[in-house]
């Protein structure tokens, strides 16, 4: 426990300090001013979309690849998609002061009993007000008071970082690997792959905002950071894509939830989420998307 109160602060300074109405040229948004819209673009209030489910688990995926590897390995369409919600961050090096974010929450009652998931497609490392803001209407809303006992409700959080960012006098010599975080600090179970972060890492942006709601709400969650080589190839960044995915379906032990994923990986549809996270695992360099068609 006191491992993870000490990294909890360390989430909060790796966000930098919040900006303050005085100094941030872009006001933050009230939680009111988030659109919310369901699948057929009609304005939905989310609390009033969760009042009608039942949520015993929620999974989060923060990025390109996440939001894929959610997407293929539960079928997720238009057809689960309860809410979309818009938010806005700051922009830099372009014409426009902000730019318009979302977050798409799906729901599937066969899985877990229950289980909500939450997909970020696009999640900068800009530190804003409003994405710890979105982080908690979100969460304050599924968290609603349906739910019978907290202890029953588990939350698991999916994100990526580059091999570069990783801290580690021996870091382990393989394309991708798993570190994992929690708000109830386990030991590492005897048959885990991977093991917890270690120091002096840190995580950052919304990835560190819903752990610390967690833990500051008594919820039982889980974090998994993928961290990953990036590559020059394009035309086998997919092919990578899917091996990292393969090594998330490797997480069962500690999210129960992940032990209903299916690795139907090429069934993605979404040919702008496919090409997001091929330009992700190459850097986020457009040149190298051009060499696909060429």
């Amino acid at each position: 426990m006191e491992f993870l109160l000490k990294r909890i602060p360390a989430f909060s300074r790796a966000l930098g300090e919040w900006e303050s109405d005085e100094d941030s040229e872009i006001e933050a948004e009230s939680q009111e001013d988030f659109p919310c819209f369901d699948s057929s673009d009609k304005p939905v209030t989310l609390s009033h979309v969760f009042r009608q489910l039942t949520v015993k688990n929620v999974l989060i995926g923060i990025g390109p690849l996440q939001t894929a590897f959610v997407t293929c390995a539960y079928q997720l369409s238009k057809e689960n998609m309860i809410a979309v919600v818009s938010y806005h961050v700051p922009s830099f090096g372009g014409m426009q002061k902000t730019v318009q974010n979302q977050v798409h929450v799906h729901y599937k009652p066969s899985v877990g009993e229950g289980t909500a998931f939450v997909l970020i497609p696009v999640s900068k490392q800009v530190p804003h007000i409003n994405l710890r803001a979105v982080v908690q209407l979100i969460m304050n809303n599924i968290l609603n008071p349906s739910v019978d006992s907290r202890r029953d409700f588990k939350a698991t959080i999916l994100c990526t970082q580059p091999m570069c960012q990783f801290q580690s006098r021996t870091p382990p010599d393989i394309p991708s690997f798993i570190r994992v975080l929690t708000t109830e600090n386990l030991k590492k179970p005897k048959n885990a792959q991977w093991d917890w972060l270690e120091k002096p890492n840190i995580i950052s942006g919304q990835a560190a905002e819903f752990l610390t709601w967690s833990k500051i709400h008594s919820i039982s969650a889980v974090l998994c950071v993928l961290f990953y080589t990036p590559l020059d190839n394009p035309g086998y960044a997919w092919q990578s894509s899917k091996e990292m995915f393969r090594a998330l379906c490797q997480m069962q032990i500690l999210s129960p939830v992940l032990a209903s994923a299916t690795s139907n990986w090429d069934t993605l549809d979404d040919s702008a989420l496919k090409d997001s996270c091929i330009m992700y695992v190459c850097g986020d360099k457009p040149s190298k998307m051009d060499q696909m068609y060429t």
